[in-house]
């Protein structure tokens, strides 16, 4: 029989978290088997993540999971949680499975139901804690038998009890075919997330209303998050003085077409970002990245190596960094991130960490 993995993840679309899933699910040895529980509390319309776990035959259900959401972020949001914790707690009790796989901080409750259940609980943390949340996980996380961090900056921010049981495992995605950028004509930048208040929409279209240079084009990519507060990139994109030269493109199902059709990769998020997929997607595909320097963007980045950094929510200066650069500039950093990428971010080191973890708590 083979040793059963359960994993719990809070959304079903194709942003990182979702992605960093199916590398998960992909890293499991031969003699392991996956079920994945998807939550209920929130309409996915685009159904993204179970069809491509279906493609790989993972077994999914849909559960009324406790998914700790920003708005539940208070003592009457948590006691409106107890009944979804109840049910899943039942319902756990009738699953049979090894381990516990809880994929980012938001299903963290499980962790210790799952230790009462005398089985481990791993969280893979995907964000960056601090104030309230990370006050309320605090307990949870030291529940778990081991917490692995994105990045070093998401293991530094952990309480203390809870970095003892921290393993950093940075994201491996393969290396993508390298494809050749036009050596001439406009400098292309792509912005592409989700339209959260965080990620910095504001700050860097602020930034390119404010260039004088016109050889430059803005591709946006993403779109509202199906919960939570966002941005109105459309309206702000409507008021730049220099709104020709940007392009609203929406979500798409791949980024990599994206990333071909550019030269840089702007990330300007204004809170620390702990490890975003797209500038680890942006390396893998040789195109250089121009990011906040905070949180893990520092450990992706190589400031005027495979890019540069700039200080977060400062418009002046993103301004000052997108008109200072070149063609010729930004292809050798795109070459020199690939190369960075290749040692470091590469899908066979994430599978190997990821087997060893699932061999050391699935069979004890």
């Amino acid at each position: 029989m083979k040793t059963r993995i359960l994993f719990v993840h809070p959304s079903n679309e194709m942003y990182g978290a979702d992605k960093v899933l199916l590398e998960l699910v992909d890293a499991l040895p031969a003699d392991y088997e996956a079920n994945v529980w998807l939550p209920l509390d929130v309409h996915y319309a685009g159904d993204e993540l179970r069809l491509e776990l279906a493609k790989r035959k993972i077994d999914v259900d849909f559960v009324d999971l406790p998914v700790l959401r920003r708005s539940y972020m208070n003592l009457l949001g948590l006691l409106a949680l107890l009944p979804r914790f109840l049910k899943t707690a039942r319902r756990l009790r009738m699953e049979r499975f090894e381990l516990l796989y809880i994929n980012t901080s938001a299903l963290a409750l499980l962790a210790p139901l799952s230790r009462l259940l005398g089985r481990p609980a791993v969280v893979h943390l995907h964000e960056y804690l601090a104030g309230v949340t990370r006050r309320i996980l605090q307990l949870p996380l030291s529940c778990a038998s081991e917490i692995v961090c994105v990045s070093e900056a998401v293991r530094d921010a952990l309480p203390g009890s809870a970095k003892l049981k921290s393993k950093v495992v940075y994201n491996g995605f393969d290396l993508l075919p390298a494809k050749t950028q036009p050596s001439a004509g406009k400098l292309v930048f792509v912005l592409a997330s989700r339209w959260n208040t965080w990620k910095g929409h504001q700050t860097l279209l602020e930034a390119w209303g404010n260039l004088q240079r016109q050889d430059v084009e803005l591709r946006i990519y993403g779109g509202p998050p199906e919960i939570g507060d966002s941005v109105d990139v459309v309206g702000m994109v409507s008021e730049l003085a220099n709104k020709e030269s940007v392009r609203i493109c929406g979500q798409v199902r791949d980024i990599s077409d994206a990333l071909t059709g550019c030269h840089v990769v702007l990330v300007p998020s204004t809170n620390p970002d702990p490890l975003p997929t797209i500038a680890l997607e942006a390396a893998a595909s040789g195109r250089a990245v121009v990011a906040s320097r905070s949180g893990g963007l520092t450990e992706i980045v190589s400031d005027g190596e495979t890019g540069w950094l700039v200080s977060p929510g400062n418009p002046r200066e993103w301004t000052e960094r997108i008109e200072s650069l070149s063609i010729a500039e930004v292809l050798a950093a795109g070459r020199r991130a690939r190369s960075r990428f290749d040692g470091r971010f590469n899908q066979a080191a994430f599978a190997k960490n990821m087997a060893g973890i699932y061999a050391k708590h699935a069979n004890r």
